[in-house]
C-alpha cells in the first residue's frame, strides 16, 4: 500500500525575487573574487564552472526552494496529485536559468518540463532513503556531493571585502597561492601555530601583531621580526635566522609538521593611503599554506613529459639529420627541393652523431648547474623536460621547482648557475669547432662538414661576429639561401648559445622569469614579461627574426609557462650588489646572441 504526503512547498511563492539593486551588489562583489575563487563558489551553491555568475547568484538565491524540490527524491512517500502539482508549481517558480541548471544537474537536458523533472525526482526516490538533513537534504547530486565533502560550506570570509581585496593581487602575483584554496590550514593549527608563536622561549622569533588574515589559499600574519629588532647582524642576517627559527618551531611541533610551510613576502595589495602617509610602502608579511607540492607546484604528467622530451630528441635529431644529409653530395640526387641527395652515409653519420651528442652535452651542463646549486641549497627540483625546436633542435630544458628555494639569493643563482654552465661549454664547443674547420682544407670541408643556413647564422650578432673574425669579415654577406660549412661541433656551439640565451629571457616560469623575479619583484617581473612578449612577437611578425625563433620562443613560453614562479621562502631578503651585476652582464649576453646580425 502507497503512502501519500503534503505537498512539498506549502507556499510556491514564499522566495520572493531578488532585488536589482541586491543583485548587482552581489554580482559586483563576486566579480571581484579571483578565479579560483569564482568557480569554486559557482560549484559550491550547484552551477557549472562554465556558467555565469548571474545563474550561480539565483541559485544560491533560491537555494531553499531547490531544497524542498531535493525531498522528493530524499522521502519515502509517493506524491499525490495535488503533492506533484505542487511540486510542479515550485519548479516552475525557478526563474528559466535555475530551472535549466537544476534539470541539467539531475541529468536531464535543459529545456525539460515541469512534469519530466519531477518524474525524474520520484524515480530517484528508492536509491536516496528517506533521512533529511536541516535544509532539506541540500546534496543537489552526486557531482554536487563529492564537492561538499570536498569543500565543506563556504566560509564567512567569503563575503569579507577585504579578503577580495588582498586575493585579488594574491591571485595576480602569486598565482600558485590561488591553487592551495580547497587545502588551506585548518583552524585549529592556526591556532597552534600563533599559540607557539607566543610562548615562553618562541616570542624571540617573530612577534604577531594581529590575528592572521585571511587570504586565497592560506593565511597571512603581520609582525615583527625579533632578530631585526634586536639590531644584532645584517637585515638579511635576521631574516635567515627567523625563517631557520620558523621551520624548527614547525618541524618540532607534533600537530604542524609536514603540514605547514611559511613564505616571508612583500604584500602584494596596494599599500593603503595610511601607510602611503607614513612612508611604509611595502609591508613583509608571513604567508602561511599547507604543504602540498602537487598543488603547489603542479607538473605535466609523466608520460606528458616523457612525449615532450621525446619530441625534443626527434627534433634534434632531425635538425642534425637536416644538416648532414647535404655532406658529401655526388651530385646524382634530384633536382628538386624535396628530392634528398645522395650521401656518403659514413660521412653523414659522423657529422650528425656528434651534433646530437654534443647538444645534448650542453643540456646535461645546464642541467648539472641548476642540480648543483638545488643540492647546496637542500631544495627540490623535478626532472627536466627537453623542449624541441624545428630551427635549433632544442629550444633547452625547463627545469620545475618542486620545493621554495630558501631565499631569493638561492633562487638566483638557481635560474644563472643552469644557462650560465651551459654558456661557458657551447661558447668552448662553438670557439673549437671554429678552429676545427679552420685547420682543414677545402676537400675535407666540403667532402665531411655539414651546411649551414646563412639565415640561421644571422640570427645571432654575438655568434655571427665570431664566425668572421674566424673565417673573414662578409662571409654572411651571402644570399639568404646560401649555407656556410661547419664543423659538428660548431654548429652545436652555436645551438647552444641560442639556447642558453633564450633561457635568460624574462618569462614566465624560465630561467630568465626567475632572474627577473629576485632582481626586480614580482610587480616589476610582470612588466617586464610584457615588455619581451612584445618585442619578440613583434620581431618575428615585422621581419627582424628571419627565422622565426624569437617568435615560436614567445608563444611557446607564454602558452606553457607563462606564469610567474613560485616564491621563495624569503623574498624580502634582496640580492646583493655582486649578484645584480651579474644579472645584468646575462642581460647583455642575452642581447648580444638574440640581436641579428644585419
Amino acid at each position: 500500500m502507497e503512502v501519500t504526503m503534503k505537498p512539498v512547498v506549502p507556499n510556491a511563492t514564499a522566495i520572493m525575487p531578488m532585488s536589482d539593486e541586491e543583485f548587482h551588489e552581489r554580482l559586483t562583489k563576486l566579480k571581484e573574487l579571483p578565479a579560483v575563487l569564482g568557480d569554486l563558489y559557482k560549484r559550491r551553491v550547484g552551477a557549472s564552472s562554465e556558467d555565469p555568475l548571474a545563474v550561480a547568484i539565483m541559485m544560491e538565491h533560491y537555494e531553499d526552494q531547490i531544497a524542498l524540490l531535493d525531498q522528493i527524491r530524499f522521502g519515502g512517500a509517493v506524491l499525490d496529485v495535488p503533492a506533484r502539482r505542487a511540486a510542479e508549481q515550485c519548479f516552475m517558480d525557478l526563474p528559466p536559468s535555475v530551472r535549466q541548471r537544476y534539470a541539467q544537474n539531475n541529468g536531464l537536458k535543459a529545456e525539460a518540463t515541469a512534469s519530466e523533472v519531477i518524474e525524474y525526482l520520484e524515480s530517484k526516490r528508492s536509491m536516496y532513503g528517506g533521512a533529511l538533513t536541516e535544509k532539506g537534504r541540500q546534496v543537489r547530486d552526486s557531482r554536487s556531493s563529492d564537492l561538499r565533502s570536498s569543500f565543506g560550506e563556504m566560509p564567512e570570509y567569503f563575503n569579507d571585502i577585504t579578503f577580495v581585496e588582498r586575493s585579488r593581487y594574491v591571485e595576480q602575483f602569486l598565482p600558485f597561492f590561488a591553487l592551495m584554496e580547497s587545502n588551506r590550514p585548518s583552524e585549529e593549527e592556526m591556532e597552534e601555530l600563533m599559540s607557539l608563536l607566543v610562548a615562553d622561549g618562541n616570542n624571540n622569533i617573530f612577534a604577531p601583531s594581529s590575528k592572521p588574515e585571511t587570504v586565497v589559499g592560506g593565511y597571512y600574519i603581520r609582525g615583527t621580526n625579533k632578530f631585526e629588532s634586536s639590531k644584532e647582524g645584517t637585515a638579511a642576517e635576521a631574516n635567515a635566522k627567523m625563517m631557520n627559527g620558523l621551520r624548527e618551531l614547525i618541524a618540532k611541533s607534533p600537530k604542524l609538521a609536514g603540514k605547514l610551510r611559511v613564505f616571508y613576502i612583500w604584500d602584494p595589495a596596494i599599500p593603503t593611503e595610511e601607510a602611503i602617509e607614513m612612508g611604509d610602502f611595502r609591508d613583509a608579511v608571513l604567508a602561511v599554506l599547507r604543504v602540498d607540492p602537487d598543488r603547489f607546484y603542479p607538473t605535466a604528467t609523466p608520460i606528458n613529459k616523457a612525449a615532450v622530451s621525446l619530441s625534443g630528441l626527434i627534433a634534434l635529431a632531425a635538425f642534425a639529420a637536416q644538416l648532414s644529409v647535404q655532406i658529401g653530395s655526388t651530385g646524382a640526387g634530384g633536382t628538386e627541393p624535396w628530392q634528398i641527395p645522395q650521401t656518403d652515409a659514413a660521412a653523414f653519420f659522423e657529422s650528425m652523431g656528434p651534433i646530437v651528442l654534443a647538444s645534448l652535452a650542453i643540456q646535461l651542463a645546464h642541467e648539472a648547474g641548476h642540480r648543483v646549486v638545488a643540492l647546496r641549497d637542500k631544495f627540490d627540483v623535478g626532472v627536466p623536460n627537453l623542449i624541441p625546436s624545428y630551427q635549433l633542435g632544442l629550444t633547452g630544458t625547463i627545469t620545475p621547482l618542486k620545493s621554495p628555494p630558501p631565499t631569493l639569493k638561492s633562487m638566483f643563482d638557481f635560474a644563472l648557475a643552469g644557462p650560465l654552465t651551459g654558456y661557458l661549454l657551447s661558447m668552448g664547443m662553438f670557439l673549437y669547432g671554429l678552429t676545427l674547420t679552420m685547420s682543414m682544407d677545402v676537400v675535407q670541408v666540403s667532402s665531411s662538414l655539414p651546411p649551414v643556413p646563412v639565415e640561421l647564422l644571422r640570427t645571432s650578432a654575438l655568434g655571427g661576429g665570431i664566425i668572421e673574425s674566424f673565417m673573414g669579415s662578409g662571409v654572411l654577406d651571402g644570399m639568404a639561401d646560401s649555407s656556410l660549412r661547419l664543423h659538428p661541433l660548431a654548429i652545436a656551439g652555436f645551438a647552444g648559445l641560442m639556447s642558453n640565451a633564450l633561457a635568460l629571457l624574462p618569462m614566465g616560469q624560465t630561467d630568465g622569469g626567475r632572474l627577473s623575479l629576485t632582481m626586480f619583484g614580482r610587480k616589476g617581473t610582470v612588466l617586464i614579461k610584457f615588455a619581451t612578449t612584445v618585442v619578440l612577437l613583434l620581431a618575428g611578425l615585422f621581419g627582424l627574426d628571419e627565422s622565426r625563433i624569437l617568435l615560436l620562443y614567445a608563444v611557446y613560453v607564454s602558452l606553457c609557462q607563462g606564469e610567474l614562479e613560485t616564491p621563495a621562502q624569503d623574498e624580502v631578503t634582496e640580492l646583493d650588489v655582486g649578484r645584480g651585476v651579474l644579472g645584468i652582464l646575462s642581460a647583455l649576453f642575452v642581447v648580444g646572441t638574440l640581436l641579428p646580425r644585419l
